[in-house]
């Protein structure tokens, strides 16, 4: 947990400062390790009561009174504009759940949602506060443990394979220890869990390592950002290996001119991926993906090579065709996608979501969502960027990209590492822009 300099420990301020901070270092570390797959198991209410959503919970009703007589008005005061489009963004979810034809599903997501939300007004209520310095670094921290616990867990994973495989060791309770010899698949879904999602927090991670390099020593940043790139690499997150390459070589044309050392290593680790993945992908392979961009030749086979993304987009955009208004209610495509004959292969394959944030957001809220999303997004934009683009804005673009292709935000780890990104960007425009208009190094108020 990041040190906090408080200035008068018996204030009341303090304490629900104090209190907020404990408590989202602990709700990061339980969402963490859900992430990793570990969770307390709830019987049949497990799917709306995972550890991850119980913690949330608790923390969103701890802080509810303290918000409700003070820090609304904190943040109506400094803060009007975000906060009324978030609220009116948040009534067109109700309207689309109210509307659904599977309400108790649209609602579940609806209170998911609703929480991460509150907690953006919460962190909007105490940002003045100058320990939001450390998000960088418990962002970079938490995912390093990510990282090395995954990688662990693939290695005992392929260690054990190897042992079964070669001495072929059976008999009662062997299967126990050394697990089904399923080979390459099993570490990358217990390992990782969804590689790509996994390699997506990796990479957001390793931008926050630059961000917060001031306050990481070189010592933690070096082999930490060593760990994130053999984590992303093995776990088999392709586009996100070669997004993290391009993210490499962005960062190391910006500061080539004020960072040399940062620049080199970024240079250097862009080099390392790039011949780890050739060695990794292995050129017959690589061969491969060229022939089977030789054989497409129809909408078959063009959504088979692009792993029926195009039949996913089109699936939603027709979705939202016959509900253009409030959509079909948060979290239900896939139950939508019986009602059409062309698209029940997919609801069948297991697909939940379109894997397009803009599609989701027109096929589940309609235009009316997707209409106050984007006042919502313009009113925090304006306000991140008025002292133009800063550093922290990276990893959020970077996730803006990942969302047209893939779908995070049904995770609680990846939302709440949403939540952190957007309240660090406002933290820091308002800071560049104090420092600015006073001169002064340190402009925001420290309790």
């Amino acid at each position: 947990m990041p040190s906090i300099v408080l200035r008068d420990p018996a204030t009341k301020e303090s304490r629900i400062d104090f209190w907020f901070v404990s408590g989202l270092s602990l709700l990061l570390v339980i969402v963490a390790f859900e992430f990793r797959l570990h969770r307390i198991n709830l019987g049949p209410v497990s799917f709306y009561g995972t550890t991850a959503r119980l913690a949330l919970g608790i923390l969103c009703l701890v802080f509810l009174g303290w918000f409700l007589r003070k820090g609304v008005r904190q943040v109506l005061r400094e803060y009007p504009n975000v906060f009324y489009a978030s609220l009116g963004w948040l009534l067109t979810w109700i309207l689309s759940s109210a509307f659904s034809r599977h309400p108790g599903v649209a609602f579940e997501r609806l209170a998911f949602y609703t929480s991460f939300l509150f907690l953006f007004w919460l962190g909007l209520a105490l940002l003045h506060q100058r320990w939001w310095r450390h998000v960088p670094a418990m962002i970079f921290g938490l995912a390093i443990l990510e990282a090395c616990l995954g990688l662990a867990e693939y290695f005992i994973w392929d260690v054990r394979y190897f042992l079964a495989r070669t001495f072929v060791i059976s008999g009662p309770g062997m299967g126990i220890f050394f697990g089904p010899h399923e080979g390459g698949r099993l570490h990358s879904c217990g390992s990782f869990q969804n590689p790509i999602v996994f390699g997506m927090v990796m990479v957001i991670s390793l931008i926050y390592g630059w961000i917060g390099q001031a306050a990481i020593p070189w010592a933690l940043f070096i082999p930490g950002g060593a760990a994130l790139v053999a984590a992303t690499v093995v776990s088999g997150s392709r586009m996100v290996s070669m997004s993290m390459l391009a993210a490499l070589i962005i960062k190391t044309s910006a500061d080539v001119f004020n960072r040399r050392r940062v620049s080199l290593i970024a240079g250097a680790a862009g080099v390392i991926i790039l011949v780890v993945m050739f060695i990794y992908q292995a050129p017959p392979k690589l061969g491969g993906i060229f022939s089977q961009l030789r054989a497409v030749s129809g909408r078959a086979q063009l959504n088979e090579y692009f792993s029926d993304r195009p039949a996913i987009w089109r699936s939603a955009w027709t979705i939202w065709k016959d509900h253009p208004v409030t959509g079909v209610g948060l979290g239900v495509y896939d139950r939508h996608l019986a009602d059409y004959q062309e698209f029940k292969h997919l609801g069948k394959g297991g697909f939940q979501h379109p894997h397009n944030f803009i599609l989701r957001l027109l096929c589940e809220t309609g235009l009316v969502g997707f209409a106050a999303f984007v006042i919502f997004a313009v009113a925090l934009s304006r306000r991140i960027l008025r002292s133009g683009w800063l550093p922290s804005c990276w990893p959020i673009a970077m996730l803006a990209f990942f969302e047209l292709f893939e779908e995070f935000m049904r995770d609680a780890f990846p939302c709440l590492l949403l939540v952190l990104m957007a309240l660090y960007a406002l933290w820091e425009a308002e800071r560049t822009s104090g420092i600015a208009a006073s001169g002064d190094p340190e402009p925001l108020e420290d309790y």
